[in-house]
């Protein structure tokens, strides 16, 4: 009789534990998803971004009678762009919504 009840409080722990562990993976797995699509995002945002910057680059040196002229401008307008991004720090929104997924 004991050894039944010993048995199945054995069997009771390693189902909790296997529970447990596919409970990790499927989380991991959830991360793993998150980071790859937003990698890929950021990839995809960055060539549009360059893309969208060359075209600006060629048409301002276009205006400007200069190749030189032209990228430095664009240059200087994404420079700015990055330091106003930076400093805003609107990093941490997409950081937490992170944590909040990872949490639930």
């Amino acid at each position: 009789m004991w050894s039944a009840l010993k048995q199945e409080v054995l069997d009771y722990i390693n189902t909790k534990i296997e529970l447990v562990k596919l409970d990790f993976v499927e989380k991991g797995i959830s991360i793993l998803e998150i980071l790859l699509k937003a990698i890929f995002l950021i990839l995809l945002f960055s060539l549009i971004i360059l893309f969208l910057a060359l075209t600006l680059a060629f048409a301002m040196s276009k205006y400007l009678g200069s190749y030189i002229l032209g990228f430095a401008s664009i240059s200087v307008i994404c420079l700015v762009i990055f330091v106003i991004l930076y400093f805003t720090q609107s990093y941490k929104a997409l950081a937490k919504s992170i944590l909040k997924y990872i949490i639930k």
